[in-house]
């Protein structure tokens, strides 16, 4: 996803970039979790607010 957003292709409001990925083999996946949830909070409510 970098790679696309460094191109252009995407824009990082259009990433969850910092979200852990869920799979139980992710043991940090809590921890990651709790140290970007107030951005991705941010950035969902940026995404979803009424323009």
């Amino acid at each position: 996803m970098h790679l696309w957003i460094r191109e252009g292709m995407i824009t990082s409001n259009q990433c969850l970039i910092g979200f852990p990925h869920p799979s139980g083999a992710n043991g940090h996946r809590y921890v990651h979790f709790q140290q970007n949830k107030e951005e991705l909070q941010q950035k969902m409510k940026n995404h979803f607010a009424y323009k």
